[in-house]
């Protein structure tokens, strides 16, 4: 069996996603955490961010686990992962106000309150972060509407982003990176392979 041209994309476009906004992620981003000094990073942060161009009256699911699955890259041709994964589940509970709790490896579980940046969500190197956020994603949908149906270029600088304004909710966890230093690997940083899922409970 063979396929025709497919395009598919994730914001809130199909109707499972629309009626299930809570569990539809956006965006998953990870990055070292930038220092004031320019020197060596000490953590890896990983954002998962749901609910495209959501309110101020949104929220987390109760009946959703969020999690992040970091493996640490072996081999680049051929890609190879290592089979032992870091995983990072959390939920959250469906109070006034929403709490998260994450199980973190080697730490337990954690709990912080939905929009609190306090130094109380750090915990031996960790730090918890969920609330909403200002979608970082650009998208000029006229362009690509135009672009797609022209079969030609017509993006234009700058664009007009659809996003602008538009925000999401955001699961945010830092890790230190000492974490995926195992074995032999000494002090480098591993090259690292995240991706993170939604399940319904």
């Amino acid at each position: 069996m063979s396929l025709g041209q497919v395009r598919a994309d994730d914001q809130a476009t199909d109707p499972k996603t629309t009626a299930d906004p809570a569990s539809d992620i956006t965006d998953v981003y990870a990055f070292m955490k930038p220092t004031a000094d320019a020197g060596a990073s000490d953590s890896v942060v990983l954002v998962m961010n749901v609910s495209a161009h959501t309110g101020q009256s949104a929220r987390f699911s109760d009946k959703v686990e969020y999690s992040f699955l970091v493996r640490r890259v072996t081999s680049l041709s051929p890609i190879e992962l290592e089979s032992t994964d870091f995983r990072v589940n959390c939920v959250f509970v469906d109070t006034a106000v929403q709490f998260m709790t994450c199980d973190l490896p080697g730490i337990g579980k954690k709990a912080i309150s939905v929009g609190d940046l306090g130094a109380d969500s750090a915990a031996a190197g960790y730090r918890l972060f969920a609330g909403e956020r200002s979608d970082p994603a650009f998208i000029d949908r006229n362009a690509v509407a135009t672009t797609t149906s022209s079969g030609a270029l017509k993006f234009s600088s700058p664009g007009t982003n659809a996003n602008q304004g538009q925000n999401v909710l955001s699961i945010v966890v830092e890790v230190p990176v000492t974490v995926f230093r195992t074995g032999d690997a000494g002090t480098a940083t591993p090259i690292l392979s995240v991706s993170a899922h939604t399940t319904r409970t």
